[in-house]
């Protein structure tokens, strides 16, 4: 579990064996949103919206361990909370995001942030949801008239039936 704090601060508590663990804080870390956070091998990545309403920064912490990790700027910029899963196959996250721009960016770490990549086609008016589904990273965004609920499969965009006034969260 990763929450942004009622101090903007960033937090985090594991879950094992029908207990909670203690809370830890992310030192010297902050931010303005939700955090994005998913489990790779034994490491949670954490990634926040900055205080300034638009960098983006990323943390990797051991679940269930107090420990001060080092908050990396990931190049780029968005003013919506990130996305971000993780491909145990292949040992790498997905990081999801609506550009300054409203379309929908990707990038991908395997221990160093590569080059942001566009979805070819598509935007939204807010955070996008991620998950990774046979190998394909999925995507389900806000259309821009801000109710819609648009599915990526990784080649199109369907419509999905329904609507919110908020930010989708997806998970398999």
């Amino acid at each position: 579990l990763v929450v942004r704090g009622l101090d903007n601060r960033v937090y985090h508590r594991c879950y094992k064996d029908n207990v909670w663990g203690a809370w830890y804080t992310v030192l010297n870390g902050a931010t303005c949103d939700s955090p994005a956070a998913a489990l790779l091998e034994n490491d949670l990545h954490i990634v926040v919206l900055g205080m300034d309403g638009s960098s983006l920064w990323h943390a990797q912490v051991q679940c269930g361990v107090d420990s001060s990790p080092a908050w990396t700027l990931v190049p780029g910029a968005t003013f919506s909370r990130p996305a971000l899963t993780a491909s145990q196959s292949s040992g790498k996250l997905y990081l999801v995001v609506r550009g300054l721009d409203n379309r929908i960016w990707q990038n991908e770490y395997a221990g160093f942030w590569g080059a942001w990549t566009p979805v070819p086609t598509g935007a939204t008016c807010d955070g996008p949801g991620t998950t990774i589904m046979a190998s394909v990273c999925h995507i389900v965004v806000r259309g821009m008239d801000g109710n819609t609920l648009w599915h990526w499969d990784g080649t199109d965009w369907t419509l999905i039936s329904g609507s919110t006034p908020s930010a989708p969260t997806l998970t398999s």
